[in-house]
């Protein structure tokens, strides 16, 4: 997925990640449990769904 990312979407997904609270999420979940993960992250951050549109091309 990360192969099919331009400078720019690597530049969101950083500015993204280096935030408190999705730092606080990432903290509380692991990988072990992906659904809450990933639920907690798009509640608190919407903007990941922008890079939904890569896992189907």
């Amino acid at each position: 997925m990360l192969n099919k990312f331009s400078d720019e979407d690597y530049d969101k997904l950083l500015g993204l990640m280096s935030q408190e609270k999705v730092k606080k999420v990432l903290k509380k979940y692991d990988r072990d449990t992906p659904i809450p993960l990933v639920a907690n992250l798009l509640l608190r951050e919407p903007r990941f769904l922008h890079f939904s549109r890569f896992m189907f091309r």
